[in-house]
């Protein structure tokens, strides 16, 4: 293909959406044209100051998003298009490649799917899926549906599938009442969609898929299960297979999801999420071979397939060996499942690493691993002492709880001596006092005595046995100042 192949980016605001035009100044030279279209034309600020290729598309909002969409797409004068959300954030780096993609000798008929990474304020990762967003306009693909649109192309289009595009849309937290008012406008669009269309399919699936989500799971699977069967061997059908494993697990019957999700799975043995959840449903219902043997194909992609087909990108990106890991501890078999974890955290966002972790400290635990549990809180000692100092009282409990005192104390010895980082929290150093005191370490407790004082116990028994303690070994100048600070204590605790 030459290299004069024209992109136009869009971007389309919802109607509860804001957009700072200042976001597209340095890519606006990256591209041909950019046209933001606001679906409803009120959100559209004053007096925008827009570069030469860039336009602005004010639509009245008419409780449709895909006939605003396809307005948007009429607007196109360029070659190619790449469609964007007002919240998404795309880097210098990822237009330069997606405009070599569109220079390059991929067929016109190629519609490209990109992972779209929701992350939260903090970073973590709240869900990711493919989307279609980058095509040649000669293509003739048109937005279909009122609510969850979704991208319809005549016969003869190949989908394909970048993982090296990720695109990070930023979470919206919306108060209370905003979020009710959108989510009432979405059922009632679902419901006109639904009185128009009732036999569709795609509309069918929206409903299953909305009901799921408002944890109504027997609903949702009254629609999913009709679907798998009137549309046999369809990606929709697929994705409502794995959605209906879901929610017989989120319903308190794992082995029921089990055995459809295996009966289902025989038609697409390639499709690695619905291994993935049959996995979680193998776990759940103690069936741990069968969930290793799950997880194992959870890596699996299907060649052909479409954006009807829901895909996780983290499923293969991490998600299938995670599950692997907890397969491997509950077999018993540590020293593997200890060794892919060890793997599997270096491809895990960091936002997601805490709950991991947590999971794999609990998970060691119910293996009577307490050692193995403390590797997991080493890794956060430095970047997150805090989250690390909760953790190992934990595991500390853990240990007193099952093994009783005494090895709570070494536990406990062994990891402020490697860390001593960890003594400037108070609750760890009131733990460590607590046991010295039980397996009469004296030097140890009074030691302990003294730095929780100093790190500002409002327990007056640290200060009254700390003041004991020092009288009975003559130091009778510091009793004397732990004195005063117990009696500062008992006067703040007043007023």
């Amino acid at each position: 293909m030459g290299m004069d192949v024209t992109l136009t980016l869009c971007v389309f605001v919802r109607p509860e959406g804001h957009f700072e035009l200042s976001t597209l100044a340095f890519v606006s030279r990256l591209v041909d044209e950019v046209i933001i279209a606001f679906a409803d034309g009120r959100n559209v600020p004053e007096s925008p100051r827009l570069a030469a290729n860039m336009r602005l598309l004010e639509l009245t909002w008419g409780d449709d998003f895909s006939n605003a969409r396809n307005k948007l797409l009429a607007e196109v004068r360029s070659d190619s298009v790449l469609m964007i959300e007002h919240n998404e954030r795309l880097q210098p780096g990822q237009l330069k490649t997606i405009r070599q993609l569109v220079q390059s000798a991929s067929p016109q008929s190629d519609i490209h799917c990109f992972p779209i990474n929701v992350v939260s304020a903090d970073g973590s990762l709240l869900e990711s899926t493919y989307e279609p967003r980058l095509w040649y306009t000669s293509t003739d693909a048109k937005f279909v549906g009122r609510i969850y649109e979704r991208l319809e192309t005549p016969p003869g289009q190949r989908f394909k599938y970048h993982d090296d595009l990720a695109i990070t849309q930023d979470f919206e937290q919306l108060t209370d009442e905003q979020d009710e008012l959108i989510g009432q406008r979405n059922i009632d669009l679902l419901e006109m969609q639904y009185l128009e269309t009732p036999a569709d399919c795609h509309t069918r699936y929206c409903v299953g898929w909305t009901y799921m989500m408002r944890g109504e799971f027997e609903r949702g699977l009254d629609f999913f299960i009709p679907l798998i069967d009137d549309f046999k061997g369809s990606d929709f059908a697929r994705s409502a297979m794995v959605f209906s494993v879901e929610c017989l697990r989120k319903m308190g019957r794992p082995e029921d999801a089990f055995q459809r999700g295996l009966e289902w799975v025989q038609d697409c043995s390639d499709y690695g999420e619905l291994w993935f959840f049959i996995g979680r449903a193998a776990l759940e219902s103690n069936q741990r071979i069968k969930a290793h043997a799950a997880f194992k194909k959870a890596g699996r992609i299907r060649e052909m397939c479409t954006p009807d087909l829901y895909r996780d990108p983290a499923v293969h990106a991490y998600r299938a060996d995670i599950g692997c890991v907890q397969a491997l501890a509950s077999l018993r078999r540590a020293d593997q499942a200890e060794s892919l974890l060890a793997d599997v955290r270096n491809r895990v966002p960091e936002g997601e690493l805490a709950d991991l972790d947590r999971d794999f400290i609990d998970i060691w635990l119910q293996l009577n691993q307490p050692k193995r549990a403390f590797t997991v809180v080493e890794a956060w000692i430095e970047k997150s002492p805090e989250w690390a100092s909760t953790a190992l009282l934990g595991i500390v409990e853990y240990c007193f709880n099952a093994q009783g005192p005494t090895q709570a104390y070494l536990m406990y010895q062994g990891s402020i001596a490697a860390y001593e980082s960890l003594l400037q929290f108070l609750p760890v150093v009131m733990v460590g006092a607590a046991l010295s005191d039980m397996v009469d370490d004296h030097e140890s407790y009074l030691n302990h005595l003294q730095l929780c004082v100093q790190l500002g116990s409002t327990e007056r028994e640290h200060y009254r046995t700390l003041i004991r303690l020092l009288v009975e070994r003559g130091e009778l100048d510091r009793a004397s100042q732990i004195t005063a600070l117990e009696a500062k204590l008992a006067t703040d605790i007043e007023t």
